[in-house]
């Protein structure tokens, strides 16, 4: 009796056009797309500079920000007020302030004096952007500082295993896939039911 009710289910999924939909154009459709339109990639974050120190290494450190490829110029000022003008205006997305005596202080202790600040408003791209900003400061800091580099000439690098370009789409597949999973697996069985009711044998299920 079970094997007979399992095997008029199968047959019910596959002769219905909407299951079958369900079961094959869903997912294709969910994978094909989802990964370009619901990505958390920051892509050329509007950022207002604050240099107060227009030293060498002032300069070096916007140069490598801008040059990642995640942060546009939006302006360059030297006082706070101007800046959070920029940000009130939709302008600018983030501000680095870099403090005087950046260079004297980062050659003589090794410490750097910035200040960031990022718009809240969007609180998704305000995290992401700001976690990107420290971590290019961290990576400038490292290959900057002379006792970082070991006795015998060596310096430590990173390098990812798991997708080494770090590109947002091949992280979120597999959770797709995952959530796909769960979606499929409960929207069958109370679909069925719903079927079996609709058709008058849900009677048959019950005993």
């Amino acid at each position: 009796m079970i094997r007979f009710l399992l095997e008029k289910e199968f047959k019910q999924i596959f002769r219905s056009a909407f299951f079958r939909g369900l079961i094959f154009i869903f997912p294709i459709a969910m994978l094909l797309v989802m990964p370009w339109a619901a990505n958390q990639e920051i892509k050329e974050m509007k950022l207002s500079i604050i240099d107060n120190d227009l030293s060498t290494s002032s300069g070096r450190l916007i140069e490598k920000i801008i040059s990642s490829g995640h942060f546009k110029a939006a302006d360059i000022s030297f006082s706070n007020r101007k800046s959070l003008e920029s940000i009130e205006a939709g302008e600018a997305d983030a501000i680095i302030e870099i403090r005087p005596d950046f260079e004297r202080d980062f050659v003589r202790t090794g410490a750097v004096n910035v200040m960031v600040s990022v718009n809240s408003v969007n609180s998704m791209k305000g995290s992401i952007g700001s976690s990107r900003l420290i971590s290019i400061i961290n990576q400038w800091v490292a290959g900057n500082m002379p006792h970082m580099v070991g006795v015998d000439g060596r310096s430590l690098h990173y390098r990812y295993l798991f997708n080494p370009s770090l590109d947002f789409k091949t992280y979120i597949v597999p959770a797709l896939t995952v959530m796909l999973m769960t979606m499929l697996c409960g929207f069958l069985p109370a679909l069925n039911m719903a079927g079996e009711k609709e058709s008058g044998t849900i009677e048959q299920l019950n005993a």
